[in-house]
């Protein structure tokens, strides 16, 4: 269990954001709302897309998460990466 992965199980909770773990097939990431991944070095990405096809960026429950995420730490996580690029 990954550090990031877990404070985005937590934040689904206190959030009130369905969480639900399984196994998926390349068309169920196509054919989501929404789609990221937890990564330690930026907390939280879109997936841009799958097989060559495009997805939706940031969705209302990445954002909701991202600020969530943003407010437990004191810290602007966008804005500290778009800093760094």
């Amino acid at each position: 269990c990954g550090v990031s992965r877990q404070v985005i199980i937590e934040l689904c909770a206190e959030l009130g954001i369905p969480f639900e773990e399984r196994d998926l097939q390349p068309h169920d990431a196509v054919t989501a709302d929404e789609a990221f991944l937890a990564t330690t070095p930026y907390s939280m990405v879109p997936v841009r897309s799958v097989n060559g096809i495009e997805l939706t960026r940031n969705g209302p429950v990445f954002e909701r998460l991202l600020a969530g995420w943003s407010e437990k730490v004191g810290l602007d996580i966008r804005g500290q990466f778009l800093d760094a690029v």
